[in-house]
């Protein structure tokens, strides 16, 4: 979504967050809308509500 329609300033996140090792370079940092940033905080995965498996979270670099 662009940030005009968002309505507020799309933060700079963590792809891997620092508590699980990530450092803060370009490579790790991508932009996010509030409400997926804080619903995200320092999750890098979660679990499948269609199989209860754990799978990773979406990754920006890798899964774009």
């Amino acid at each position: 979504m662009s940030q005009s329609l968002q309505g507020a300033s799309f933060h700079i996140e963590h792809i891997q967050p620092r508590v699980h090792g990530g450092k803060t370079f370009l490579a790790n940092l991508a932009l996010a809308c509030p409400g997926c940033n804080l619903h995200k905080a320092d999750r890098i995965s979660a679990k499948d509500p269609a199989t209860e498996n754990l799978v990773p979270l979406f990754h920006p670099r890798k899964n774009s």
